[in-house]
Parts: structure tokens; C-alpha cells; sequence
């Protein structure tokens, strides 16, 4: 049986990879997350001159987590990119991507398409806050905040959660207030699979 794939998209401080854990929770053992950011934390990949480039979702390319998606597809079996512990495919993949179904259209992968639409200003908001991180030192907190900051301002990342925000808008099957607790948006997504699945994905229950 081939499993349902379900993507979270937002702009970085939405709540996709916190939303994805909690759907994982809800769905049970029949659920594996994967996210985005792993899979970019050590490619050369960058933002900023992809969007000054025109933004084209088909030139953000990872051939490993295309792979990957493909393998679970197919009922085979992959390691986590970080960790190297085995993931099996199971009857639900969440994948945390903020370009949401923009950069699959050729794929055909991507069953549900979730976007998470809450203000910038609040997702800055958030964003910054992970910068404060009490396990390193106060000068490394200060100088990333200002960094991400700097870069937000002067180097065109504003810029570039409006474009991914876009892309991922244009094909998303359903935009969400992202403003909602976790728990209320995790619900609200078990409802609407219960409505498109009849409750049901093969003789598994969504709860």
C-alpha cells in the first residue's frame, strides 16, 4: 500500500515542525516525519541568491530527500539524514517543506498540502526567540540574533519568505490561521483527512 503524504508549509517561525510532531502523535505508529531543514543544514544551497536568481521553486533541488520520498513511496525502507536511524515507510509522511507542494508539481508525491498564513511580523517574532538558546554563550546568542536580523533587513530574506509564502499558497489544498495553538491546527488537519479519507486509510483510523 502506497502511504499519504501530507506537506506542512510556512514561513520559518510558522510552526511546521511543531505541528508535524504533533500530527505524528495523533496519527500514532503509522505516521514518520521528515523536515526540510535537515536535509539543507549541510547542502551549499543559498536562499538568497536563488530568490535574486527569480525564485524558481524547480531550481531548489535536494536529490537525497527526493530520493528518500521516492524510497517511501515505493515501500522501501531510508536512513535519517542526521541521526542515521532507520525510517520505514508507514501509512503517513509529513514532510515540514516551505515551499509545500511547489516543488513536487512533476512529482506527483504529495497527497494534502497543509499552509500554515500567520503575520510576519510574528513569525520574526518567534524566529528570533530560538536565537536566545541558554546552552550557549550570551555573546553567540547576541551575534546570531543580529546576524539573522542583518540578513532579514539588508540581504533580501524578507524578501524571500514573501516569495516561498507565495509558492507554497498557490498550490496548497487548504491555508490555516497560523495564529491557533498546535493542538487546535493538529485537530483541524485530523478533521479535514477524516473528510477526504472517510475516516479511514486503508483499515487504519486516523486517531
Amino acid at each position: 500500500m502506497e502511504p499519504f503524504f501530507i506537506v506542512i508549509s510556512g514561513t520559518s517561525g510558522s510552526g511546521k515542525t511543531t505541528l508535524c510532531k504533533k500530527l505524528a502523535t495523533l496519527l500514532g505508529n503509522d505516521s514518520v516525519c521528515l523536515s526540510f531543514d535537515e536535509y539543507f543544514a549541510a547542502s551549499e544551497f543559498n536562499l538568497i541568491i536563488w530568490y535574486t536568481n527569480g525564485a524558481n521553486p524547480d531550481e531548489v533541488k535536494n536529490a537525497q530527500l527526493l530520493e528518500d520520498l521516492h524510497s517511501l513511496r515505493t515501500g522501501k525502507n531510508i536512513k535519517n539524514i542526521t541521526t542515521g536511524e532507520t525510517i520505514k515507510p508507514s501509512a503517513y509522511i509529513l514532510l515540514d517543506e516551505p515551499f509545500g507542494r511547489g516543488r513536487y508539481k512533476t512529482e506527483n508525491l504529495i497527497d494534502f498540502s497543509v499552509h500554515l498564513e500567520l503575520p510576519l511580523e510574528v513569525s520574526l517574532a518567534r524566529r528570533i526567540l530560538r536565537h536566545f538558546d541558554p546552552s550557549v554563550s550570551i555573546d553567540y546568542q547576541v551575534k546570531s540574533a543580529n546576524d539573522y536580523l542583518t540578513a532579514y533587513l539588508k540581504h533580501n530574506l524578507r524578501d524571500f519568505y514573501v516569495a516561498v509564502n507565495a509558492i507554497a499558497l498557490e498550490d496548497c489544498d487548504v491555508s490555516l490561521d497560523g495564529m491557533k495553538s498546535t493542538d487546535e491546527l493538529a485537530l483541524e488537519v485530523v478533521g479535514l483527512l477524516s473528510e477526504i479519507k472517510g475516516g479511514k486509510e486503508n483499515g487504519h483510523s486516523l486517531y
